[in-house]
């Protein structure tokens, strides 16, 4: 069984295979790092543009706040009228929300579950 320990921001592997591993306070301790994986992902840019009484603009919102992404809300009511033919432009739909992650059309809210389903939201 792999037993891994957390050090100063550094995952330590200490599963055996000939690494000479230590115990500090009980907790197995490896005598020199295996691997070193990123403790923190980076979250993509996404921005969901959105109008009032929108159910649609709720529920991705409300997908991505259930999957622990942080997004911006632009209400595109509250922008003047060329932000919204930008953002028409930009998607190829006139329909909200429209949903981009790091600058790429993702598309509406039905395109967002299925890509979140998939685990391809950021590819």
């Amino acid at each position: 069984m792999a037993i891994q320990s957390r050090v100063a921001g550094v995952i330590r592997d200490c599963s055996g295979g000939g690494v000479a591993c230590t115990s500090i306070g009980g907790m197995p301790y490896p005598s020199q790092p295996l691997s070193i994986k990123p403790l923190i992902a980076v979250m993509p840019n996404i921005i969901v543009y959105t109008r009032r009484l929108c159910a649609y603009c709720t529920a991705a919102k409300q997908l991505l706040e259930s999957r622990g992404y942080q997004y911006t809300e632009v209400n595109l009511e509250e922008h003047p009228f060329a932000l919204t033919e930008e953002v028409m432009r930009k998607s190829g739909q006139r329909t909200v929300p429209q949903i981009f992650v790091n600058d790429q059309s993702v598309g509406g809210y039905r395109e967002l579950s299925l890509k979140l389903s998939n685990g391809d939201l950021l590819a």
